[in-house]
């Protein structure tokens, strides 16, 4: 019975072989692809930031794919629409986690990324956030979230040193958006970081909506009040740049002067009964992108004319608008001043192939976010030879130099918020590149 049971096998084996192949005929079938997935926000209030990123993603394989892939393999970017809701992008990264990436990327806001990145963390996937700038995501997704943006200490230092050395300030009054864990950093470093650079910050006013934000600056500046929040005691050796400051340009109309600011306060100061907030050198305005352009109009309309500052949520068409046609003198910080002139030759590199690409510029630097953010984990799988996500995480711990669009990148140590210089742009008659630099005292996150 053994013998007739054994034989009784040996034609259906033989017949799987013949369907199936050898085994070495096997391994010349062509590879699975590397899958790298992608959650953005392309509805609702974020899509701003997040449609140009996945632009700036799919050009990033797709240049890959053009030079053969990766290990071999063809590369597939699984994208994923988050919604702007936290359950949408905790379904997107269920689902991206259960489709056997070596890594995500994605998203541009911090709320978004605490929703989604754990859920990546806790099934051992790497998370690398494109445009979500808080210095304290790492230490709240520990050993799998990366940023490949600089952090919001960084721009919010380099904004303050800009506005004190280039721009004269002294005195600054801050408005941000109390409902947004970016505005509320934001505003708390660049506060840090002036009152460091030996500035005053005179006037502090959260608000809800993009309506109360004049009303609220005007009601705090008459109380004379301040934020509460007393310096955190750091000395300027507390920092995390080289300081290797460039200059902010010509001094023409679009790129502001000392003395324009220094003038708006002393006609102010004159007044009898002017409000602190009216007499200081410089607004801060901490807010989203959809709120951004509406409260530059507003200030404007409202009669404030000092320079007003950002971060990289005003690198926005709208903003760049609103600012053009109510007399400038609005700067921001970004990560690459893209469709720019006066931008780096790997800017203007990137601006030719997004243009190649799509048949117009892109958006704003987060297309280059976008880019950059695909291209690092790419490098990563390059230089781990293997597609395992725990690899992956480790080669991008250990990535130094790293050339990318935005800068040159590199984790040391165990952080994982790269240190880039910050490109500060002035809208004017159009918007130019004033200044790029890593500023000399960086808050501690």
């Amino acid at each position: 019975m053994r013998a007739t049971a054994a034989s009784a096998l040996v034609v259906p084996l033989a017949a799987m072989l013949v369907a199936c192949g050898s085994p070495e005929e096997a391994t010349d079938s062509t590879p699975p692809p590397v899958r790298i997935g992608a959650i953005y926000n392309l509805t609702g209030d974020q899509s701003a930031l997040d449609a140009p990123s996945l632009d700036g993603a799919r050009l990033a394989v797709d240049r890959i794919n053009a030079r053969g892939g990766l290990l071999g393999r063809r590369v597939e970017l699984l994208e994923r629409d988050g919604q702007t809701s936290e359950t949408g992008v905790q379904r997107a990264a269920a689902s991206l986690v259960a489709s056997g990436c070596s890594a995500i990327v994605g998203l541009s806001d911090t709320d978004q990324v605490l929703a989604a990145a754990p859920i990546a963390a806790r099934a051992g996937v790497p998370f690398v956030t494109s445009g979500a700038t808080s210095p304290r995501l790492p230490k709240q997704v520990p050993n799998w979230l990366f940023l490949a943006c600089f952090g919001d200490n960084a721009q919010a230092a380099a904004s303050a040193q800009f506005a004190t050395d280039q721009l004269g300030a002294r005195t600054a009054a801050i408005l941000y958006d109390k409902e947004m864990d970016y505005a509320r950093l934001l505003s708390r470093y660049f506060e840090r970081s002036f009152r460091a650079q030996g500035g005053e910050v005179v006037a502090t006013a959260d608000y809800e909506q993009a309506a109360q934000a004049v009303p609220r600056l005007e009601a705090t500046g008459e109380e004379s009040s301040t934020s509460g929040e007393e310096s955190s005691g750091e000395e300027p050796g507390d920092s995390s740049g080289s300081g290797d400051d460039s200059s902010p340009g010509s001094g023409d109309d679009e790129g502001g002067s000392s003395s324009a600011a220094t003038s708006t306060s002393a006609a102010a100061s004159a007044s009898p009964g002017t409000a602190p907030a009216e007499s200081v050198d410089v607004l801060f305005v901490a807010a989203g992108p959809e709120d951004a352009a509406r409260i530059v109009r507003r200030l404007r309309a409202a009669g404030y004319q000092q320079p007003i500052m950002g971060g990289d949520s005003f690198d926005s068409e709208s903003l760049i608008q609103a600012a053009e046609k109510t007399g400038g003198k609005v700067y921001y910080t970004t990560h690459a001043a893209v469709g720019m002139s006066s931008a780096s030759r790997a800017v203007r590199r990137f601006d030719a192939s997004f243009q190649a690409a799509y048949g117009r510029p892109p958006q704003n630097a987060f297309a280059s976010l976008g880019y950059d953010a695909v291209d690092l984990v790419a490098s990563a799988i390059k230089r781990a030879d293997s597609v395992k996500p725990s690899k992956v995480r480790d080669a991008l711990q250990a990535t130094r130099h790293f050339p990318g669009v935005t800068g040159t990148l590199s984790y040391d140590g165990k952080d994982r918020v790269p240190r880039k210089k910050v490109t500060v742009v002035c809208v004017g008659r159009r918007p130019v590149v004033v200044a790029q630099f890593t500023p000399g005292y960086v808050p501690r996150p």
